[in-house]
C-alpha cells in the first residue's frame, strides 16, 4: 500500500512561528551584577526562572511589593538589569491557532513586542493573530500589500506629495493616480485616500522604533514625523487626528490648517458604505472580508476565494461617520462594522464580565475604581492575581487567566465617532473613566515607558512606568 503524506493547506503555511522572545545579556560588570544579587535576596525575590509563573506572581502579591522593589532601586541600571531576572522559560507558552470558523469578525493582531519586561506583559502573553510571513508583498509597481490587513500602501510613503495641510493633503490622495510619482499600478483618480487613524496603527510594530515598522518592511522614504490621519476629533471639527512613525503614537490632531505633516496614501479594504468587499484587479492579492451580515461564524467563512487569499485581520472601522471633507474618514467609513447587523456589539455574560463580539475579547464590566491608579508594575500583578470572587466576577477566573491589555487590544474598544468616553454608544461597561489606562506594551524608544491609552478620544501616549495610570483588565482572545 503506498501511503500519501497529507499536504498542508494553504491557510496553514501561511503563518510562520514567531521567534521566541531574545533577552540578551546587559555587558554589565560583574560587581553590579553581585550588587543587585544582594539587593534581589534582601527584598526576598526570587528569579522567575527559579519557579513556575503562577508561583512566582504569587510570591510577589503582597500590596506594594512591586512598588518596594523600584522605590528602593533607584538607579535606572539596576532597573534594567532587575528584567534580565526574566528568562525565556518565564514565557506564556504559544498557542495553537483556532480553526478560521472560530476567529472573530475582526480579531485583534499582535504587537510585533517580543520582549519580556514583566512576567504578564505583552511580550509574555503574546496574544493576537500572527503576522503573515512575509508580512508585505512589493508589487513592482509603486504599492505594496500589507497580507496582515489587506490594505495597499504607496510604497515609497507619500514621497512628493509635500506636507500640506489636512484639506490639501485629502485632495492630493483623491487624485492621485497610475502614472504619477513612481505609480505602475493601473489605480484612477479616487482609488486612493488618507488613511484614517486605525488603518496607520495597523502598520506600526510596537517592537520597532524610528521608524515603528515591521523589520525588514519595504517601503522607502518613510518620515521620522507625525502623518496626517483622515479622521476628524470628534468635539473639534477644525482639527484632525495625526500618527507618528516615530513611535507608533496615534491619535494627537492639531489644527488642520497646520501644514508641516507628511502624506502616506492607502487604498482598499472593506467599504462599509457599500457593504460589498472591495477588490482591487490591479494587485494579485484579493482584499475581500467577510460580509457584515453574518454571525462571527459564518463571516470567517463567508468567502468566495481560497482562505489563504483572505486578509486574517480586516481594519475596523474607526467609528467615526460624519464627514467633514469628500475623501476623509466619515466620507469613505472603510473598515469592518463596529456593530454587525444581527448581532450587538458587546454581550454582557451577567457573571462580571463583557464579551466583545468583534474580536473575541472578554473584558471586566467594572472597569477598576478611579480612584485607584496603580503604577504599571502593579498594574501588570493586579491583572495576573484577578479571580472570581474579587472585583464581582463570578465567571470561574483564576489567576493567570486575566492580564493587562496590550495596546492593540486596549485600542481596539475605542470608538472615534465618540469621546468621553470614546466607546461605542450603548456599551455596557461601568465605572469607566475619560482618563489615561495602561497598556502592557512597553515602548521600544525606552524600557522605562509604556503605552497607554487615554478614554476621552482614544489617545495612544507612552508614560514613565512609575507613573499612576488606570487598570482595564481582559482575558479571552486569539
Amino acid at each position: 500500500m503506498i501511503r500519501h503524506t497529507p499536504k498542508p493547506s494553504r491557510l496553514a503555511t501561511w503563518f510562520a512561528v514567531r521567534p521566541t522572545v531574545r533577552i540578551s545579556a546587559r555587558g554589565v560588570a560583574l560587581s553590579q551584577t553581585l550588587m543587585l544579587a544582594a539587593v534581589v535576596l534582601a527584598l526576598g525575590w526570587l528569579a522567575p526562572s527559579a519557579m513556575g509563573p503562577a508561583t512566582a506572581m504569587a510570591q510577589r502579591s503582597g500590596s506594594g511589593a512591586i512598588d518596594d522593589v523600584y522605590d528602593r532601586i533607584d538607579d535606572r541600571a539596576q532597573q534594567a538589569l532587575m528584567m534580565d531576572l526574566i528568562t525565556e522559560d518565564d514565557r506564556a507558552p504559544d498557542r495553537a491557532l483556532p480553526d478560521r470558523s472560530q476567529w472573530p469578525p475582526a480579531p485583534v493582531a499582535r504587537t510585533g513586542q517580543t520582549r519580556v519586561y514583566a512576567i504578564g506583559d505583552d511580550a509574555y502573553h503574546h496574544r493576537g493573530m500572527p503576522w503573515p510571513v512575509p508580512r508585505f508583498i512589493d508589487h513592482r509597481d509603486g504599492s505594496v500589500t500589507d497580507r496582515l490587513t489587506g490594505l495597499v500602501w504607496m510604497k515609497s510613503a507619500g514621497q512628493g506629495l509635500g506636507i500640506p495641510p489636512w484639506q490639501e493633503s485629502i485632495d492630493a490622495c483623491n487624485t492621485l493616480a497610475h502614472g504619477q510619482l513612481d505609480l505602475a499600478d493601473h489605480s484612477k483618480p479616487g482609488d486612493w485616500r488618507l488613511p484614517n487613524v486605525r488603518e496607520i496603527a495597523s502598520l506600526m510594530d510596537y517592537s520597532q522604533s524610528l521608524p515603528a515598522l515591521p523589520e525588514g518592511h519595504p517601503f522607502k522614504a518613510v518620515k521620522l514625523a507625525s502623518h496626517w490621519a483622515s479622521t476628524t476629533h470628534p468635539t473639534k471639527p477644525h482639527a484632525g487626528f495625526r500618527f507618528s512613525t516615530q513611535a507608533g503614537l496615534v491619535g494627537g490632531y492639531s489644527g488642520k490648517g497646520h501644514g508641516h505633516d507628511p502624506v502616506w496614501p492607502v487604498r482598499n479594504g472593506y467599504d462599509a458604505k457599500t457593504q460589498t468587499p472591495h477588490r482591487d484587479a490591479s494587485t494579485s492579492t484579493p482584499t475581500s472580508t467577510p460580509t457584515p451580515t453574518s454571525t462571527p461564524k459564518q463571516a470567517a467563512e463567508d468567502t468566495s476565494t481560497d482562505d489563504a487569499d483572505l486578509p486574517p485581520c480586516p481594519v475596523m472601522r474607526t467609528g467615526q461617520t460624519e464627514s467633514y471633507a469628500v475623501g476623509d474618514d466619515g466620507y469613505h467609513q472603510r473598515g469592518i462594522p463596529l456593530t454587525l447587523p444581527g448581532l450587538p456589539r458587546f454581550t454582557d455574560q451577567d457573571d462580571g464580565t463583557v464579551r466583545d463580539n468583534l474580536t473575541g475579547l472578554i473584558w471586566l464590566k467594572t472597569a477598576v475604581d478611579p480612584s485607584r491608579g496603580m503604577k504599571w508594575p502593579d498594574a501588570i500583578m493586579f491583572c495576573n492575581n484577578l479571580k472570581a470572587g474579587s472585583a464581582g466576577l463570578t465567571d470561574g477566573s483564576k489567576p493567570g487567566d486575566w492580564r493587562l491589555p496590550n495596546v492593540r487590544e486596549l485600542h481596539s474598544l475605542m470608538d472615534f465617532g465618540r469621546h468621553d468616553p470614546a466607546l461605542p454608544k450603548d456599551h455596557p461597561f461601568v465605572h469607566v473613566a475619560s482618563e489615561l489606562y495602561w497598556a502592557s506594551t512597553t515602548a521600544a524608544t525606552n524600557p522605562e515607558l509604556a503605552f497607554s491609552i487615554h478614554l476621552m478620544e482614544g489617545r495612544i501616549w507612552q508614560h514613565n512606568k512609575l507613573t499612576n495610570r488606570l487598570v482595564w483588565p481582559v482575558r479571552g482572545g486569539l
